[in-house]
């Protein structure tokens, strides 16, 4: 009988974990900037493994690269977030050039299966060095952006009247 309880218990307790996970089995589209990311990410998942066993001639091998690519419907771009330890911006703008490249090259295969042109326009990419939790540079539509111009601007103030002004009668 203590077996039967038992087992009971672990089937209504394993059928309250399933109820609650089934929200995640519910079907849904995702946005073709969606998939065109999915694709994307296992992809360069793919081409970085091939990048850090053979030690890429065109460029300093300094880390292994760490990238997470996703679509940011605010925004209409395809985000690429390069994670690593290198502070040097020259380093690290050739890597992001390298690996916009490499993203523009996918351009024919991405066209026949989505039916969309990827172009630099549709890219943002940013470095993120871990050791100072600090974005070293960004390339949004095939432009370099520093840090400065990344920010937003201080809305300028207008300026306050020293005196009151002079009211005539």
């Amino acid at each position: 009988m203590k077996r039967i309880v038992l087992v009971a218990v672990l089937l209504f307790g394993s059928g309250v974990t399933y109820a609650q996970n089934d929200a995640l089995s519910q079907p849904s589209t995702p946005t073709l900037g969606e998939r065109v990311a999915i694709y994307l990410q296992n992809m360069m998942t793919i081409k970085t493994a091939i990048w850090e066993v053979n030690h890429p001639t065109d460029m300093d091998y300094r880390e292994e690269v760490h990238l997470a690519v996703t679509y940011e419907p605010s925004e209409k771009l395809i985000g690429v977030s390069v994670i690593g330890n290198q502070g040097d911006s020259k380093y690290v703008q050739a890597l992001l050039e390298k690996i916009q490249r490499t993203l523009l090259s996918m351009g024919k295969k991405i066209n026949h299966d989505y039916g969309i042109e990827l172009k630099e326009n549709d890219l943002s990419l940013a470095y993120l060095n871990t050791k100072t939790g600090k974005i070293v540079l960004r390339l949004k539509e095939g432009k370099v952006i520093s840090e400065e111009s990344a920010k937003t601007p201080e809305p300028e103030t207008s300026p306050t009247p020293v005196s009151e002004p002079i009211k005539t009668p």
